[in-house]
C-alpha cells in the first residue's frame, strides 16, 4: 500500500465531511447527524472509511475499538482503523483539547500513537461497514459519500 495515496485519499474524505453540514446527515447517521465533527463521530466515519478504502485499494481495514481511557477522565472511548500495520484515523484531533500535550492532526496516518495504549482495545478483523450491526444505518451515509466524492 503506498502510504501517501492512503493518506491522500483519507484527507479528501476528512475534507468531506469536515464540510458536509450535519443535516445532511440526520437520517443516515446518529453520530454525523447530531455532533460537530469530528467529536463523537469516530465509530460511524472508520466503518464507513475501512469500505472506502476497500473500494479504492482493495485492502480489509482492521476496526480498533478503545474503552476505559487510561489517562483523562472525559476521554471514554475512541474508534479507528489499521491498514496494512498502519493506524488510520480522521478523527484523532477531537481529543486536542482534553491535555495541552495532545496536538493530533485532522487525519492520522502512522504509527501506533501511545495514546492508543491508554484504552482497552478489541479488535473486529474487517472494519466494513456491511460486516457488522451497522450495516442498514450507515448504508445511507456510504453511498452519500461515496457518490459525492466522484465529483471531488
Amino acid at each position: 500500500m503506498d502510504h501517501q495515496k492512503l493518506s491522500g485519499f483519507c484527507m479528501k474524505i476528512r475534507k468531506y465531511l469536515e464540510n458536509t453540514p450535519k443535516c445532511d446527515y440526520k437520517t443516515v447517521s446518529s453520530s454525523l447527524g447530531v455532533t460537530d465533527f469530528p467529536g463523537g463521530c469516530c465509530d460511524d466515519t472508520s466503518q464507513v472509511l475501512a469500505t472506502l478504502i476497500y473500494d479504492e485499494f482493495k485492502v480489509i481495514s482492521k476496526l480498533f475499538r478503545g474503552n476505559s481511557f487510561k489517562g483523562h477522565p472525559d476521554i471514554k472511548t475512541h474508534v479507528w482503523l489499521e491498514v496494512e500495520g498502519l493506524i488510520v484515523d480522521i478523527t484523532l484531533d477531537q481529543f486536542n483539547e482534553y491535555d495541552s500535550n495532545y496536538n493530533f492532526p485532522p487525519v492520522y496516518v502512522g504509527k501506533k500513537l501511545s495514546f492508543y495504549n491508554k484504552f482497552e482495545i478489541t479488535v473486529k478483523d474487517d472494519g466494513r461497514h456491511y460486516s457488522g450491526c451497522a450495516k442498514e444505518a450507515l448504508k445511507g451515509i456510504y453511498a452519500k459519500i461515496k457518490n459525492d466524492i466522484k465529483c471531488i
